[in-house]
């Protein structure tokens, strides 16, 4: 009888070894792959700053961004609704490819606008963030996977502020409700880290490493984003 319950320690010990190690190979993918798309943005923007005719270029035909923007976001919805397609490779690489391609420039063209040194204190911020909240994230005991309803009604809040600030950029409006925009992609990045850490109530499953890595991204290009807007002012 103690040799059988040694047996069944042995084969839970394993089991769960092996659980470890494949989430564990979940998060490396997931994080190897959000690294590549945000060095192909890096790059994109990059050249905005090299080149003065590619600048003048891109916001000259706005309608670049228009079509950019809009087939970021179609494929985000594919992703997003069709599970499928998100788990199905090659598919699920080249619409990721694309979405990175896409998005890259679309932040080009919203960077062009602004002073070098102001993306670049931008850029250090952000990094800075996303690391303290990810440190957070894994650490802390509290289960922030399990509050979706606070998580939608808060993704409501940052679309009407988002919606605010297109008509009215003044620099007080700017002043207050960039802050709270900021904080908020702040709890989107703690929340999809358990997501994808794992250990909590939710999380996603290993083959959902494409879906980990994209809403990742959104998180850190919107704080990137408004941390901009907010150090660049009314005059942008």
């Amino acid at each position: 009888m103690e040799n059988s319950d040694i047996g069944w320690g042995q084969q839970d010990y394993e089991a769960n070894k092996m659980v470890e190690m494949d989430r564990l190979g979940f998060i490396r993918k997931v994080y190897g792959i959000l690294t590549a798309e945000l060095f192909v943005t890096f790059l994109m923007c990059l050249v905005v700053f090299l080149s003065e005719d590619y600048q003048d270029w891109i916001q000259d035909n706005i309608w670049c961004f228009i079509i950019a923007a809009i087939g970021a976001i179609a494929i985000i919805l594919v992703l997003f609704c069709f599970k499928k397609v998100c788990r199905m490779v090659p598919i699920n690489y080249i619409l990721l490819f694309a979405f990175s391609i896409l998005e890259g420039f679309t932040l080009s063209v919203f960077v062009s606008y602004y002073d070098p040194t102001e993306v670049l204190i931008a850029v250090t911020l952000t990094f800075g963030l996303t690391f303290v909240l990810t440190a957070y994230a894994i650490t802390t005991k509290t289960d922030f996977s399990a509050k979706i309803g606070y998580i939608l009604v808060i993704s409501i809040a940052v679309s009407a502020l988002a919606i605010l600030l297109i008509f009215f950029s003044s620099n007080i409006v700017l002043w207050i409700v960039c802050p709270i925009i900021i904080a908020c992609y702040g709890i989107f990045i703690i929340y999809d880290t358990q997501l994808i850490v794992g250990g909590k109530r939710y999380q996603l499953s290993s083959e959902d490493y494409i879906l980990g890595s994209v809403i990742l991204y959104i998180d850190i290009i919107g704080l990137f984003q408004y941390i901009l807007l907010l150090i660049g002012g009314e005059r942008r």
